[in-house]
């Protein structure tokens, strides 16, 4: 059966003609649907059998199972006037059952995973291959939902969203790429109308303002956030300056976590104590981390989750609801998980900050940074520390995120495949102590991962089991497809040697940090394993 493609992604039905065709009934089950419309004569179902089962384990390994009943020889409904069956292959006719089966449990787990807000495999496994295309059921993309909120989307799939949101082609004359703005100012065509130029008029007047470029990029990183409104800053840091100074006045309070981003943490301690504010750094691993510093001052809690070097979350739930609770804004730096896998707006955060030179850029070419958030907090930091102080994208840098947007649902999935196999290497190798990456099973937040997050990055530390500067250092300096260099989630792959304190007990001790890139993972693995045999010896 085919379709031919809409020209407008505002019905997202009409992107499914085999759901739209199929299922007038929203509330019949996968399995129920399955085996009404394409039971034959050769495989009768009982009606009275039928139910929505809560456990597909435990019911169909029952003899009073559906399937089991459909043996027993008793007649199959007609199919409702107007349908007919797909076209049946021989070859599956020894298959139907144990396709319908594997492929109704395939939906389970698919509906299971989304309450649980793991991200799931698009593709049917084992026997639901079997069946054709236009008899397998549509499934709806849960991804842009975080955490305890995940349920069903009910429009276009984010890496859909990435490439279409927002998009006027017709307006730039067909052009597959969004044009690129490349002005300071922008003329009018008299007095009266310049004069009475207003934000939000549908006309820009100065970049430093607006700019059509990067006005559709923030478009698009709200809509992915799940936000109103979104800010594009000059970098990762002007971005988190605009978001501190605009929760927090003189004299007042911030918490934060030991782990947070290092210009994050001098930013925090040697230059807002100029305006008398304090800040109390706590492990943050817990809510109540955060409730036993809060002051009577207390006007901002800054989240980083996961760190970025030994990758410890918070509870953003629970630590958003203590905030609230207390009249508290609360700022996260998702620039680790990206709003595929993470979205705090979603779990009750009030602004969201990413470093764009990360993920969203993904070619190690700009430096960039982005907010997102309610459209009242964004529209009041734009008009006084995004303009006041003037840190904002320019249309290039800007354009250069558009283009990293469409390909960073796909650059991720390679991203954390690789990092997640080098995580598992370097686990089973004796010559390492430990291994931190945020989709390990060993992790110590496992839980709260899973709970929380629908994927994990190119990020990954270990620590030698010899220790010293001296071992971490070999180890860094006998890469040879790894660079040498700071920042993360660019097409290569890069390592540093860094000292930080252990959090069991305060002493220092050096780790290896790796940003895991693009390349063959079989070629990272060699790399990494000569590395460790010139560090610390055969294993």
């Amino acid at each position: 059966m085919s379709a031919e493609k809409p020209a407008s992604l505002k019905d997202h039905d009409a992107f499914q003609p085999h759901h739209r065709d199929r299922c007038e009934d929203r509330k019949t089950t996968h399995k129920d649907q399955l085996l009404r419309e394409f039971g034959g004569p050769g495989d009768p179902i009982d009606e009275s059998q039928e139910k929505e089962c809560d456990d597909p384990h435990g019911s169909h390994s029952d003899e009073s199972s559906p399937l089991v009943e459909a043996k027993k020889g008793t007649t199959s409904p007609a199919p409702p006037p107007g349908k007919q069956p797909c076209p049946e292959d021989p070859a599956l006719r020894g298959h139907r059952r144990r396709a319908v089966w594997a492929l109704s449990r395939h939906s389970y787990i698919i509906m299971r995973n989304a309450r649980d807000g793991i991200r799931f495999s698009r593709r049917p496994r084992g026997a639901a291959r079997l069946l054709s295309p236009c008899e397998r059921p549509v499934r709806r993309d849960c991804l842009r939902f975080g955490g305890c909120n995940v349920k069903p989307a009910q429009g276009p799939g984010f890496e859909t969203q990435c490439i279409h949101f927002a998009e006027d082609r017709e307006a730039n004359f067909g052009a597959a790429a969004p044009p690129l703005y490349q002005c300071s100012t922008f003329t009018y065509p008299d007095c009266e109308q310049f004069v009475g130029r207003a934000p939000g008029n549908g006309r820009y007047d100065y970049t430093r303002v607006g700019n059509p470029t990067t006005a559709l990029l923030e478009k698009k990183l709200a809509e992915l956030e799940g936000g109103e409104a979104a800010r594009a800053f000059g970098s990762g840091m002007a971005a988190i300056s605009a978001a501190v100074l605009s929760c927090v006045r003189a004299g007042e309070h911030v918490i934060t976590i030991d782990t947070v981003y290092g210009p994050t943490r001098r930013l925090l301690s040697e230059y807002l104590p100029r305006f008398h504010i304090e800040t109390t750094y706590v492990r943050g691993t817990e809510a109540s981390d955060f409730e036993r510093a809060i002051r009577p001052n207390t006007k901002l809690i800054y989240l980083e989750s996961p760190s970025s070097l030994l990758f410890e979350l918070q509870d953003l739930a629970a630590v958003a609801a203590l905030a609230r609770s207390r009249g508290i804004s609360t700022v996260c730096d998702n620039s680790n998980a990206t709003p595929l896998y993470q979205n705090p707006l979603a779990l009750g955060v009030d602004l969201v900050m990413h470093t764009a030179s990360k993920y969203i850029g993904g070619h190690s070419d700009i430096v960039a940074g982005l907010l997102v958030g309610s459209r009242q907090r964004i529209a009041a930091l734009s008009t006084m520390e995004g303009e006041l102080l003037g840190g904002i994208a320019d249309p290039f840098s800007s354009w250069l995120m558009l283009r990293g947007l469409r390909t960073l649902a796909i650059r991720l999935e390679r991203h954390e495949r690789s990092a997640t196999q080098l995580a598992r290497l370097l686990e089973s190798d004796m010559r390492v102590a430990r291994v931190w990456y945020s989709g390990l099973e060993t992790h110590p937040q496992v839980r709260l991962a899973k709970r929380q997050m629908r994927g994990h990055g190119c990020l990954l530390s270990f620590e030698l089991r010899k220790p010293g500067r001296e071992a971490a250092f070999a180890c860094v300096n006998a890469l040879r497809y790894f660079g040498i260099a700071v920042s993360w989630g660019g097409y290569e792959s890069l390592a540093i040697p860094v000292e930080v304190p252990d959090p069991a007990d305060g002493r220092r001790k050096w780790i290896v940090r790796l940003s895991v890139g693009l390349e063959s993972v079989e070629d990272l693995k060699a790399d990494l394993y000569q590395a460790l045999t010139v560090a610390c010896g055969a294993q």
